[in-house]
């Protein structure tokens, strides 16, 4: 059975791996952005180790999206996301 949160997997750079996964939020109305109530999880080595942390320390979100950077980009742009960047800089790092 999923939790049905959101999680996004980000390559920042080159062996570098976050996820960020939605918290538990029960009031719709503070929710409708979920970045809102999520969590960031990383860095990672690969988007595998990852994936591994995820299913060792969480239930399962019921699905992810992932964002690896594109050939020739070597770190990814926070520009147009500040409220993504102040979760990768506040993440919490792994434990195994």
């Amino acid at each position: 059975m999923s939790t049905n949160s959101e999680c996004h997997f980000y390559q920042i750079k080159n062996e570098q791996w976050f996820y960020v996964l939605e918290d538990d939020c029960f009031d719709d109305e503070e929710c409708w952005n979920w970045l809102d109530n999520a969590t960031a999880y990383g860095p990672f080595v690969t988007e595998n180790d990852a994936q591994k942390h995820l299913e060792k320390h969480h239930s399962n979100p019921g699905g992810s999206h992932t964002f690896p950077l594109t050939d020739g980009v070597n770190e990814f742009d926070f520009s147009n996301n500040h409220q993504l960047a102040e979760l990768i800089k506040a993440a919490t790092s792994p434990s195994n």
